[in-house]
């Protein structure tokens, strides 16, 4: 019977040895893990990269705009109905 075992950060500290055990006792591990550099863009570097601008001063008015959009949606699809 083989067994297959999910690892969530099978390359730290616990991981390894944990990992190397459940290999050794002929488990299937299935492991994730992480990357040693972070893949964060900053919002200066996104910016220059694509020409993107907030539309909105805030979160706050980014919701309102979305919830004004939504509740017009559904005002155009109840008249199509």
């Amino acid at each position: 019977m083989i067994r297959t075992v999910f690892v969530a950060g099978a390359t730290g500290v616990l991981g390894r040895g944990v990992t190397a055990r459940l290999v050794a006792d002929g488990v299937d591990v299935r492991a994730s893990t992480r990357t040693l550099r972070s893949q964060r863009v900053s919002n200066r570097r996104l910016r220059a990269a694509t020409g993107w601008a907030p539309q909105h001063a805030d979160v706050v008015d980014g919701w309102r705009a979305l919830a004004r959009a939504r509740s017009g949606a559904e005002r155009q699809g109840a008249n199509r109905a």
